[in-house]
Protein backbone atom coordinates (compact mmCIF):
# COMPACT_ATOMS: atom_id res chain seq x y z
CA UNK A 1 0.00 0.00 0.00
CA UNK A 2 2.65 2.15 0.40
CA UNK A 3 4.02 3.39 -3.22
CA UNK A 4 0.02 4.08 -3.82
CA UNK A 5 -0.08 6.33 -0.54
CA UNK A 6 3.66 7.84 -1.57
CA UNK A 7 2.88 8.13 -5.81
CA UNK A 8 1.06 11.76 -5.28
CA UNK A 9 4.63 13.13 -3.52
CA UNK A 10 6.45 11.22 -5.72
CA UNK A 11 5.77 11.89 -8.54
CA UNK A 12 5.21 15.86 -8.09
CA UNK A 13 7.50 17.75 -10.37
CA UNK A 14 9.86 20.05 -8.73
CA UNK A 15 12.11 21.48 -10.94
CA UNK A 16 13.35 21.34 -14.83
CA UNK A 17 17.03 19.88 -16.31
CA UNK A 18 17.64 21.61 -19.52
CA UNK A 19 20.97 19.82 -20.03
CA UNK A 20 22.15 15.98 -18.28
CA UNK A 21 23.98 16.66 -15.66
CA UNK A 22 26.46 13.33 -14.82
CA UNK A 23 28.71 12.42 -12.85
CA UNK A 24 27.33 10.52 -9.45
CA UNK A 25 28.66 7.35 -6.95
CA UNK A 26 28.02 5.00 -10.06
CA UNK A 27 30.95 6.25 -12.00
CA UNK A 28 34.44 7.79 -10.70
CA UNK A 29 34.04 8.82 -7.44
CA UNK A 30 37.83 9.99 -7.05
CA UNK A 31 37.54 13.14 -9.83
CA UNK A 32 35.90 16.70 -9.93
CA UNK A 33 32.05 15.60 -11.45
CA UNK A 34 29.25 17.90 -12.73
CA UNK A 35 26.84 16.98 -10.15
CA UNK A 36 28.75 17.28 -7.31
CA UNK A 37 29.75 20.61 -7.93
CA UNK A 38 26.09 21.02 -8.71
CA UNK A 39 25.21 19.21 -5.39
CA UNK A 40 28.02 22.03 -3.80
CA UNK A 41 26.51 24.92 -5.21
CA UNK A 42 22.80 23.52 -3.69
CA UNK A 43 24.78 23.39 -0.46
CA UNK A 44 26.56 26.49 -0.38
CA UNK A 45 22.48 28.37 -1.43
CA UNK A 46 20.92 26.65 1.28
CA UNK A 47 24.07 27.77 3.68
CA UNK A 48 23.76 31.32 3.09
CA UNK A 49 22.12 32.35 6.33
CA UNK A 50 25.05 30.12 8.02
CA UNK A 51 27.51 32.65 5.82
CA UNK A 52 29.06 30.16 3.58
CA UNK A 53 31.60 31.60 1.77
CA UNK A 54 32.56 27.67 -0.26
CA UNK A 55 31.18 24.42 -0.22
CA UNK A 56 32.28 20.82 -0.74
CA UNK A 57 30.40 17.68 -1.54
CA UNK A 58 31.35 14.49 -1.47
CA UNK A 59 30.85 12.68 -4.93
CA UNK A 60 30.05 9.64 -3.36
CA UNK A 61 27.08 10.87 -1.34
CA UNK A 62 25.71 11.86 -4.71
CA UNK A 63 23.64 8.64 -5.65
CA UNK A 64 22.04 9.91 -8.84
CA UNK A 65 22.26 11.92 -12.25
CA UNK A 66 19.99 14.31 -13.72
CA UNK A 67 18.91 13.59 -16.89
CA UNK A 68 16.67 14.88 -19.38
CA UNK A 69 14.95 12.13 -21.07
CA UNK A 70 14.74 10.13 -17.42
CA UNK A 71 11.07 9.17 -16.75
CA UNK A 72 10.24 7.91 -13.22
CA UNK A 73 6.51 9.26 -12.62
CA UNK A 74 5.30 9.70 -16.43
CA UNK A 75 6.44 13.00 -16.21
CA UNK A 76 7.72 15.35 -19.51
CA UNK A 77 11.11 15.04 -20.51
CA UNK A 78 13.61 17.28 -18.45
CA UNK A 79 11.33 17.21 -15.55
CA UNK A 80 12.61 16.32 -11.99
CA UNK A 81 9.97 14.59 -9.80
CA UNK A 82 10.27 13.97 -6.24
CA UNK A 83 11.78 10.69 -6.68
CA UNK A 84 14.45 11.93 -8.70
CA UNK A 85 15.49 14.23 -6.10
CA UNK A 86 15.28 11.53 -3.45
CA UNK A 87 17.42 9.36 -6.10
CA UNK A 88 20.50 12.01 -5.68
CA UNK A 89 19.83 12.42 -1.51
CA UNK A 90 18.17 9.62 -0.52
CA UNK A 91 20.64 9.78 3.10
CA UNK A 92 18.80 12.42 5.13
CA UNK A 93 22.30 14.41 5.82
CA UNK A 94 21.60 18.22 7.08
CA UNK A 95 23.59 21.04 5.98
CA UNK A 96 25.98 22.60 8.18
CA UNK A 97 28.58 25.66 8.44
CA UNK A 98 31.87 26.18 9.79
CA UNK A 99 34.92 28.41 10.08
CA UNK A 100 37.94 26.64 8.61
CA UNK A 101 41.00 28.64 7.79
CA UNK A 102 42.80 28.49 4.30
CA UNK A 103 45.11 25.74 5.62
CA UNK A 104 42.51 23.71 7.05
CA UNK A 105 40.97 23.38 4.16
CA UNK A 106 44.08 22.99 1.77
CA UNK A 107 44.66 19.94 4.33
CA UNK A 108 40.93 18.41 3.68
CA UNK A 109 41.42 18.97 -0.35
CA UNK A 110 44.53 16.73 0.39
CA UNK A 111 42.70 13.88 1.46
CA UNK A 112 41.01 13.20 -1.68
CA UNK A 113 43.92 11.19 -2.13
CA UNK A 114 44.78 8.89 0.75
CA UNK A 115 46.41 5.36 -0.10
CA UNK A 116 45.34 2.53 1.50
CA UNK A 117 41.85 4.70 2.79
CA UNK A 118 39.48 2.16 3.68
CA UNK A 119 36.76 1.04 1.64
CA UNK A 120 40.01 0.46 -1.03
CA UNK A 121 39.37 3.76 -2.77
CA UNK A 122 42.71 5.82 -2.77
CA UNK A 123 40.91 9.13 -4.36
CA UNK A 124 37.43 10.44 -3.64
CA UNK A 125 36.56 14.09 -5.11
CA UNK A 126 35.19 16.52 -3.50
CA UNK A 127 32.78 18.54 -5.49
CA UNK A 128 32.97 22.29 -5.21
CA UNK A 129 31.13 25.66 -5.24
CA UNK A 130 31.41 28.43 -7.93
CA UNK A 131 34.18 30.84 -7.25
CA UNK A 132 36.17 28.71 -5.78
CA UNK A 133 39.11 26.72 -7.63
CA UNK A 134 42.10 25.30 -7.49
CA UNK A 135 44.94 22.93 -9.35
CA UNK A 136 46.36 19.86 -8.33
CA UNK A 137 49.31 18.03 -9.62
CA UNK A 138 48.83 14.15 -9.64
CA UNK A 139 52.93 13.69 -9.70
CA UNK A 140 53.43 15.34 -6.58
CA UNK A 141 53.24 13.24 -3.32
CA UNK A 142 50.44 12.56 -1.05
CA UNK A 143 49.63 15.22 1.10
CA UNK A 144 51.04 18.08 -1.51
CA UNK A 145 48.68 17.46 -4.46
CA UNK A 146 47.15 20.58 -3.91
CA UNK A 147 49.64 23.39 -6.08
CA UNK A 148 50.43 26.33 -3.97
CA UNK A 149 48.95 29.66 -4.72
CA UNK A 150 46.45 27.70 -7.10
CA UNK A 151 43.37 28.39 -4.41
CA UNK A 152 40.87 30.94 -4.62
CA UNK A 153 37.86 32.26 -4.17
CA UNK A 154 36.04 34.77 -6.73
CA UNK A 155 39.75 35.09 -8.35
CA UNK A 156 41.13 36.12 -4.86
CA UNK A 157 44.29 34.26 -3.86
CA UNK A 158 42.80 32.81 -0.42
CA UNK A 159 45.34 33.48 2.55
CA UNK A 160 46.19 29.92 4.23
CA UNK A 161 45.95 32.22 7.51
CA UNK A 162 42.67 33.68 7.22
CA UNK A 163 39.07 32.17 7.88
CA UNK A 164 36.64 31.59 5.99
CA UNK A 165 32.69 30.09 6.50
CA UNK A 166 32.43 26.64 4.69
CA UNK A 167 29.32 24.94 3.83
CA UNK A 168 28.60 21.16 3.76
CA UNK A 169 26.73 18.08 5.06
CA UNK A 170 27.45 16.67 8.50
CA UNK A 171 28.39 13.30 6.98
CA UNK A 172 31.68 15.51 6.14
CA UNK A 173 32.15 17.40 8.84
CA UNK A 174 32.02 14.67 11.44
CA UNK A 175 34.87 13.16 8.82
CA UNK A 176 33.09 10.60 6.83
CA UNK A 177 35.19 9.17 3.90
CA UNK A 178 38.14 9.75 5.80
CA UNK A 179 37.83 13.58 5.49
CA UNK A 180 38.72 14.12 8.92
CA UNK A 181 40.11 17.74 7.75
CA UNK A 182 36.88 19.13 8.34
CA UNK A 183 36.65 18.16 11.58
CA UNK A 184 38.96 20.67 12.64
CA UNK A 185 36.12 23.55 11.60
CA UNK A 186 34.54 25.73 14.46
CA UNK A 187 31.35 27.61 14.95
CA UNK A 188 29.73 24.75 13.33
CA UNK A 189 25.98 25.79 12.36
CA UNK A 190 23.76 23.04 11.85
CA UNK A 191 20.71 23.78 9.00
CA UNK A 192 18.32 22.31 6.77
CA UNK A 193 17.86 19.16 6.13
CA UNK A 194 19.78 18.34 2.03
CA UNK A 195 16.99 16.52 0.29
CA UNK A 196 14.42 19.74 1.19
CA UNK A 197 17.24 21.90 0.71
CA UNK A 198 17.57 20.36 -2.75
CA UNK A 199 13.85 20.59 -3.67
CA UNK A 200 13.79 24.65 -2.44
CA UNK A 201 16.73 25.13 -4.68
CA UNK A 202 15.30 23.41 -8.00
CA UNK A 203 12.14 24.91 -7.45
CA UNK A 204 13.96 28.34 -7.58
CA UNK A 205 16.22 27.51 -10.06
CA UNK A 206 14.32 26.03 -13.60
CA UNK A 207 16.30 24.74 -16.27
CA UNK A 208 19.55 23.44 -14.33
CA UNK A 209 22.64 22.47 -16.47
CA UNK A 210 26.13 21.08 -15.99
CA UNK A 211 28.39 23.70 -14.30
CA UNK A 212 31.73 24.81 -15.57
CA UNK A 213 34.93 22.39 -13.60
CA UNK A 214 36.28 24.85 -11.08
CA UNK A 215 39.42 22.21 -10.42
CA UNK A 216 42.33 22.17 -12.63
CA UNK A 217 44.87 19.14 -12.77
CA UNK A 218 48.41 18.92 -13.87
Amino acid sequence: KWPALAGPMAGRVVGTVAADVKGDSNGDRGIETPMADLMADIIKWGTQSGGSQIAFMNVGGVRASFLVDQISNGEQPGEITYTEAYNVAPFGNLLVSLDMTGQQIKDTLEQQFIAGRPGGRDALGLGVSAGFSYTWDATQPQGSKVVPGTMSLHGVPMDMAATYRVGTINFLANGGDSFSGFMAGTNLLGGKEDLANLVDYLGAHPGITPPADRVTGL
